[in-house]
């Protein structure tokens, strides 16, 4: 069962451009958040088109005009069942 109350931390160390850097996220139920990570499915038009209102209403929340934010599509290996572009998540 999730609980959005309770904390999640993640860490992995990585090289970004030749630098290396430590990787945290850490899951705070939104309140305390200084970057939002938005993952939708390649296989899943809806997921796609619903980050965009999830992204307004960080806005809204945080009473600002950007937060720093990535975009991930996940299920990248199922080709035959892509329904979101290269180019489009980009």
């Amino acid at each position: 069962n999730y609980d959005p109350t309770v904390e999640f931390s993640y860490r992995k160390q990585a090289v970004i451009d030749g630098r290396p850097c430590m990787l945290e996220v850490l899951d705070t139920a939104g309140q305390d958040c200084e970057g939002v990570v938005l993952l939708y499915s390649t296989t899943s038009r809806p997921t796609f088109e619903r980050v965009y209102r999830y992204y307004d209403q960080v806005l809204r929340v945080k009473d600002t005009e950007s937060v720093p934010m990535i975009l991930v599509g996940t299920k990248c290996d199922k080709l035959n069942e892509r329904e979101i572009a290269k180019e489009e998540g980009m």
